[in-house]
């Protein structure tokens, strides 16, 4: 039992000496920059830009605020209907979605529902729940194309 346990022990140290071993490589590895990792997920969302009606939170209308986080900082800017970027011409593309749509990361130039030439109905967080919501209540001011 004695020599069992002596061999179990030293499995284990062994083990654990391995794994810091890696572990020291893999931070020589990534430049000593390990909190890179941390830093990117940490963002600051405006509580300006958001108001809730009881079924689903919705952009404020009217309102500028700016997304910040380690790697990006941008201006975000919603119309009369809440939507973000100018305002919407009937007949056209209505986007929705979640924060894909969105886009709190890039311009609003450069949101794939911009480029498409649409109208920007996405917000973080929405499922096919809130995006019905919201295609119900956009549909008749924007009669967007089927």
């Amino acid at each position: 039992m004695k020599r069992w346990l002596a061999r179990a022990g030293l499995s284990l140290a062994t083990l654990t000496l391995c794994l810091l071993l890696i572990e020291g490589v893999l931070r020589l590895g990534a430049g000593g920059d390990a909190d890179f990792v941390a830093d990117a997920v940490v963002a600051e969302h405006p509580p300006a830009l958001y108001t809730a009606d009881g079924q689903r939170t919705r952009l404020q209308p009217n309102t500028e605020v700016t997304f910040r986080a380690a790697e990006y900082t941008v201006p975000v800017r919603t119309n009369s209907l809440g939507l973000r970027g100018p305002e919407a011409a009937p007949g056209g593309l209505l986007c929705l979605g979640d924060s894909f749509t969105f886009g709190a990361q890039v311009p609003e130039e450069l949101t794939w529902c911009s480029r498409m030439g649409g109208a920007n109905a996405g917000v973080g967080g929405y499922g096919t729940f809130e995006a019905t919501l919201a295609l119900n209540e956009l549909r008749p001011e924007l009669q967007p194309s089927q």
